[in-house]
């Protein structure tokens, strides 16, 4: 028997058998460090929604009425439900009316709020239309981001 030769295919296996645990090693982390950690988009979610009320506030009938306002601005009052993100618009200091969602807006006030994951991130923004001034505040405290703010 001549067995010059053969070690040459049992050394491709070993080859090969290495090549498919470096590949799949490298799929399971990238799928551990997509999925594995909290993802803080609270930043984010916070100024778009802002920028969705304002631009809605500033273009539209500056009408301050919860049926009206969530069909006028586009904005869909399920996503609130499922989420821990809330607003509030006040209307010339909430005399000509108020639409909020959720109560914990006094969080947005603390001074060491901003330095804390455990707090919401907030915006406060106040904008002018004709003789109205309108108070937005949005507040997130939403961690790991599965939808898409609309």
């Amino acid at each position: 028997m001549h067995k010059q030769g053969k070690i040459g295919e049992q050394v491709m296996i070993v080859v090969l058998v290495l090549f498919i645990v470096i590949v799949g090693g490298g799929i399971v982390a990238g799928v551990v460090m997509f999925y594995g950690s909290e993802i803080d988009a609270r930043e984010v979610e916070v100024q778009i929604l802002t920028y969705k009320i304002e631009r809605c506030l500033s273009e539209g009938s500056g009408m301050i009425d919860e049926n009206l306002f969530y069909n006028e601005c586009g904005i869909f009052k399920k996503f609130f439900e499922n989420n821990k993100v809330y607003f509030k618009i006040t209307k010339n200091g909430g005399i000509n009316g108020e639409i909020f969602y959720g109560s914990n807006f006094e969080a947005c006030n603390f001074i060491g709020a901003k330095e804390n994951k455990h707090y919401p991130t907030c915006i406060k923004k106040e904008i002018k239309k004709g003789n109205d001034k309108f108070e937005i505040i949005v507040a997130s405290n939403h961690w790991n981001k599965k939808e898409v703010v609309v």
